[in-house]
């Protein structure tokens, strides 16, 4: 792959390299038409997480999630939240980067903070 092939990493700020390193490895070029539908995808799956999430969050869940952004990336505080949550969990994979969006959002708006600020960038 040559670096004008590189695929697009419309990534988290505080992912570690390792982590893009492994997302990006073997990756597939698509049509602008499958992007899209993908973008839209992914839309109604974030509009899910935060209809799922948003009753099963507390302050201190919030607060422990506030806690883990401020060093991690949207995936591993899905992870994170993942093994904590149990049953109250209701994403797949465990890591999954929307839900890690989804539940900062959430956790943000909770704590009336704002998430396009640190600790949540």
């Amino acid at each position: 792959m040559t670096k004008e092939e590189k695929p697009i990493y419309m990534g988290d700020p505080k992912a570690k390299q390792k982590e893009i390193d492994r997302i990006t490895e073997n990756t597939i070029k698509i049509s602008y038409e499958e992007m899209v539908q993908l973008g839209k995808m992914a839309s109604y799956t974030m509009d899910d997480y935060l209809a799922t999430i948003t009753p099963k969050m507390t302050r201190e869940r919030a607060l422990r999630i506030r806690n883990l952004r401020s060093n991690n990336s949207w995936r591993i505080v899905a992870g994170a939240t993942y093994l904590e949550w149990g049953m109250d969990a209701a994403w797949v994979p465990q890591n999954n980067q929307l839900a890690g969006m989804a539940l900062c959002q959430i956790a943000a708006e909770l704590l009336e903070e704002d998430q396009t600020k640190e600790p949540w960038v």
